[in-house]
């Protein structure tokens, strides 16, 4: 049989769960646009294009498009990459609600730029589309939100070597999204790798607040107790 004890740590786990990084998983069923999704290959730059993608969200191909505006694609790997004098821009051509996420790796910048804010991997949403960074930092990093930029920056000492968060950085759109600008301002060459995914905001689940997790335990508990 659950003990009381037990219960009371499992709705612990669940509540935080919620709050920090497992959140990640749950009920966010995203489909990553990678580059060779949309047909494209390695190290391809300056990507002036508008995608048909409904069809990876079970609609017609035409009902949901993607412009990529200056983009460019990784040198050995399936991945989207930024300089700081080439970001990107994504844009929803779309009348079905879409939302959105973006993730730069967990590698930020090189080791000649890890000296405290000068390293900064971020995103710019559209006027009114919030995001919200689902990862967890390490000491070394802090998040930043001015206005509609989004940006994680490394706030630790000059090592001279890559330093590395414990997990990717991953922005989760609030709500549906009409586009953002992806960026870094630590990297003067195409090597700051990053990945972009979308749902149908149809297709989304929302994760339990931490009130209706801990009043599910209660009542656990009392069930508990009455059987006793």
């Amino acid at each position: 049989m659950i003990k009381k004890t037990q219960l009371a740590i499992f709705a612990a786990i669940i509540m935080t769960c919620g709050i920090t990084t497992c959140g990640t998983s749950y009920g966010q069923n995203f489909t990553q646009l990678t580059p060779s999704s949309l047909g494209l290959g390695q190290n391809e730059s300056a990507i002036n294009q508008v995608f048909d993608i409904g069809d990876q969200f079970g609609h017609d191909a035409s009902d949901i498009r993607l412009q990529v505006t200056n983009g460019h694609t990784a040198n050995g790997s399936d991945f989207w990459t930024v300089s700081e004098t080439q970001s990107a821009t994504f844009s929803i051509l779309s009348s079905i609600p879409i939302e959105a996420y973006v993730q730069h790796g967990e590698n930020l910048g090189s080791s000649d730029f890890q000296n405290g804010s000068a390293s900064v991997d971020g995103l710019i949403a559209n006027l009114g589309e919030d995001f919200t960074l689902i990862s967890a930092l390490d000491s070394d990093y802090q998040q930043t939100v001015n206005g509609n930029d989004y940006s994680v920056s490394y706030i630790g000492p000059d090592t001279g070597v890559l330093e590395r968060n414990a997990a990717p950085f991953r922005w989760v759109s609030d709500q549906p999204v009409t586009g953002f600008d992806v960026y870094t301002n630590n990297s003067l060459d195409l090597n700051n790798n990053y990945a972009i995914g979308f749902r149908t905001a149809a297709s989304s689940v929302p994760e339990p607040s931490a009130t209706a997790i801990l009043a599910l335990a209660s009542s656990l508990i009392l069930l508990r107790r009455r059987r006793s």
